[in-house]
């Protein structure tokens, strides 16, 4: 969308279909099947991987496909609405910035500064937050999953649960859409 704004095309594809919400949509949507593919061609990497790994070190006892896929199903099917969160990040950041440098710069600030800001406090209103507890990421110390997102928060701050992440991620995803649909709608097209 950034990439439109910058090449000046957005104004010929607005004239063929000028309903800005149903595009904004549209450009969501996209983000989130392409987030999904990608999620998709890195478990068949990964498993492709396992069998490599099988091969060269054999372990003393393994896991078995449908122990696999019900040990990791649950994980996968709770990335999607992060995946479709971070797609309507990525497309806020496209309309307010307009441009495809703005864009990567938005987002890097807010997720970056978020999982920094976790670490020092404000900790429970930020996404970093509510992306740990509903993808139900685990300090170190309390064994696997291992914390791949953020794990040290300041003292007296609970650790997230999944109630608190999936009310924090659906809101800060109808906001993102909402303040999007609303200055997308809003803006000039002059370009």
């Amino acid at each position: 969308m950034a990439g439109e704004w910058s090449g000046r095309t957005l104004k010929s594809v607005l004239l063929q279909d000028g309903r800005r919400w149903r595009w904004l949509a549209g450009k969501i949507a996209s983000l989130w099947v392409v987030g999904v593919a990608i999620e998709l061609a890195l478990w068949v990497v990964l498993a492709l991987w396992t069998f490599a790994l099988r091969h060269w070190w054999p372990p003393a006892a393994q896991l078995g496909w449908g122990q696999g896929l019900r040990a990791a199903l649950p994980d996968v099917a709770r990335s999607l609405l992060v995946l479709a969160l971070f797609a309507a990040l990525a497309t806020l950041a496209a309309v307010l910035t307009r441009s495809m440098l703005g864009t990567v710069l938005a987002g890097t600030f807010v997720l970056g500064g978020s999982m920094a800001l976790s670490n020092i406090a404000f900790t429970r209103e930020l996404p970093s937050y509510w992306v740990t507890g509903w993808m139900r990421f685990h300090p170190a110390a309390l064994g696997p999953p291992f914390a791949l997102w953020n794990d040290k928060f300041p003292p007296g701050v609970p650790y997230p649960g999944a109630t608190v992440g999936v009310l924090g991620v659906t809101g800060l995803l109808v906001a993102c859409v909402a303040i999007a649909g609303v200055c997308f709608a809003r803006s000039d097209v002059l370009v």
